[in-house]
């Protein structure tokens, strides 16, 4: 007989080599050879340590052999056990090895269906053990609680494979009542893992905006309400329903200038959007999205901002200033140290928002005022700026001043380690100042007042003009809207 016609396998024989309370695990792992041929010997090693003959038993067929433990609760994690049998007649050996551990499960991945036009009526899920011994108990679980056979229906029918590493969830005749979060659950007796998935059916035609349009136009520094509207019995079982927003495909961060409503009212759930001050960081495209326990909607709206700008009277033929410099209060230090004396001593007109920003307005404004009164930008790049909700709405109204007018207005001087590629891509094959270089420090402050040293009169006198036009020419085309 050749090694190759033989093998072995090992399996647990007690249940209780789940998991369990007792402070006493019995426990006994068999190793079989090759159905109907019998070994002369076996062996077992723990860990690279010989077992004692006195806790191996053998079949008298010599079948299979076993190693038992009185007290199997003195295994650890990551324990290995290891059987040898050697077959009669130089027939070679075969060995088999396990190792003791907590139950690893493969990924699952969620599934989303159309209810009402998906040709599918049924799916599966395989929760699939990768790693872990004993054989660890797998059970299939919805929204908290276990599933079995038939449920919801006979709809739900679960089963294992032959060598019960696979539980298979069976779902038939799909409908909303499946829809939610699913959870495959393994347990032995060195702990638990699970994994989590999640069955989404989309409920066409739930959710509604109000009014019924697909842009909405409205003029920058306003207030505005999005509204949408869920009439599905679903949407009125609280707290069974749960609505959200998105903004560019982005969750919606809940700052000071957003409020969310989500009222029940006439036989109907409302759920709005509040935006104040309306800026153009505010344009886009608008999701709103309702969860129920028998499936989900969305609907979709953009929102168009309208550009205010400068208001006309509040330019004169010049700039007011001849730099904005933006920067994150926590690098306050750095610019008046090492800024501020620089502009000063050159005799440039600066704004900065803790002496100029006008007390009271709303900083979106006031921001929005510095950047087209300013001949020039200076954003002062760092971890903090990029961090900083605020500082990222000022270099965006900054650029958006640049692509609108095709005005170079913004400079940036990068002043510590911040990767480039963290930028915004608008700025990232421009020529920036680089502070934060040994050698490009050098010369960075001929270079900045060589940016920031304003041109002749006439051509101070053309640009302001331009933006004068350009503003004047917004509002008309909005007002013939």
């Amino acid at each position: 007989m050749h090694q190759s016609e033989s093998f072995c396998k090992i399996c647990p024989v007690e249940t209780r080599l789940g998991p369990s309370s007792s402070d006493v695990i019995l426990g006994r792992l068999k190793c079989s050879s090759t159905f109907g041929v019998n070994f002369a010997s076996s062996s077992w090693i723990r860990n690279g340590t010989a077992i004692e003959r006195k806790y191996i038993q053998e079949n008298k067929e010599k079948i299979w052999t076993a190693v038992s433990f009185v007290n199997f609760s003195t295994a650890e994690d990551g324990e290995t056990f290891e059987c040898q049998i050697s077959y009669p007649n130089n027939g070679g050996t075969s060995k088999c090895h396990v190792t003791l551990g907590k139950p690893r499960l493969k990924k699952l991945e969620p599934k989303i269906f159309d209810e009402w036009n998906d040709p599918v009526n049924n799916i599966q899920w395989k929760c699939v053990i990768e790693s872990g011994w004993p054989i660890p108990i797998l059970s299939w679980w919805k929204d908290g609680s276990e599933i079995s056979n038939g449920d919801f229906g006979e709809t739900r029918y679960i089963w294992y494979s032959e060598d019960k590493k696979v539980l298979t969830l069976s779902i038939l005749r799909l409908n909303g009542q499946h829809h939610g979060k699913y959870t495959c659950r393994a347990e032995n007796m060195f702990g638990n893992s699970t994994e989590n998935t999640r069955l989404l059916i989309n409920r066409h035609g739930m959710i509604r905006f109000r009014p019924d349009l697909k842009t909405i136009e409205i003029l920058e520094g306003q207030n505005i309400t999005l509204e949408c509207i869920c009439s599905a019995k679903e949407c009125l079982e609280e707290p069974a329903s749960s609505a959200y927003w998105r903004f560019n495909d982005r969750d919606i961060s809940r700052i000071e200038r957003l409020t969310f409503l989500h009222k029940v009212t006439g036989g109907h759930v409302i759920i709005s959007l509040i935006i104040r001050n309306v800026s153009q960081l505010d344009d886009g495209s608008y999701l709103c999205g309702i969860n129920t326990f028998e499936g989900f909607d969305k609907a979709s709206k953009r929102l168009h901002v309208v550009t205010r700008d400068v208001p006309v009277d509040s330019l004169s033929c010049q700039f007011q200033y001849d730099v904005f410099i933006t920067f994150s209060s926590q690098d306050s230090n750095w610019v008046k140290k090492e800024l501020i004396p620089l502009v000063e001593k050159h005799n440039l007109n600066y704004c900065i928002y803790d002496r100029d920003f006008e007390v009271g307005k709303p900083v979106v404004d006031n921001a929005a005022h510095s950047v087209y009164t300013s001949r020039k930008v200076l954003a002062v790049m760092s971890h903090n700026y990029m961090s900083s909700e605020f500082c990222r709405g000022e270099l965006e109204m900054a650029l958006y001043r640049c692509a609108k007018m095709g005005d170079p207005c913004v400079i940036v001087i990068r002043i510590d380690s911040i990767d480039l590629r963290k930028m915004p891509k608008a700025l990232r094959n421009r020529t920036f100042l680089d502070y934060y270089d040994l050698i490009e420090r050098k010369t960075w402050k001929e270079r900045l007042i060589k940016y920031l040293k304003p041109p002749p009169f006439v051509e101070t006198v053309m640009s302001s003009q331009k933006i004068h036009g350009f503003t004047e020419n917004n509002f008309q085309n909005y007002a013939s809207v």
